[in-house]
């Protein structure tokens, strides 16, 4: 294979890997495998309400230009990184319109809670 093989080859191959690459995902957020090229993150709002509660909410858009059916969960943790044990570490269902944004919110449930780590996996049809 000649130079210009060998660079065509590797121009090639970062035009394609450069095309998949996506927006940064926060590190409180984890996407199912399946869901890392389709679904992009584009904000994340946290804070502490009057309450006393950390809210969260995550706006996000699907790439694709059909319906993604999710699963997400919320897990609160505490001060040292230890999961706050509730009745409301549930799977809850969500769905994504093709080329479109949606928004998972959600309250946590105690005011210990100081962190939280956000699960999105895709929903079997």
């Amino acid at each position: 294979m000649g130079t210009q093989h060998k660079w065509l080859g590797v121009l090639l191959a970062a035009l394609v890997l450069g095309g998949c690459a996506s927006t940064d995902t926060p590190e409180q957020v984890y996407l199912d495998g399946g869901l890392t090229g389709w679904i992009e993150v584009q904000d994340l709002h946290v804070r502490r309400a009057d309450s006393g509660l950390l809210e969260v909410q995550l706006t996000a858009r699907n790439r694709l230009d059909s319906v993604i059916l999710m699963n997400y969960r919320f897990d609160w943790l505490d001060g040292e990184g230890r999961q706050v044990q509730t009745g409301m570490s549930r799977q809850m269902p969500v769905s994504a319109a093709g080329l479109r944004h949606f928004t998972i919110s959600g309250v946590a449930p105690k005011e210990e809670v100081t962190d939280f780590r956000l699960y999105i996996e895709e929903r079997p049809r």
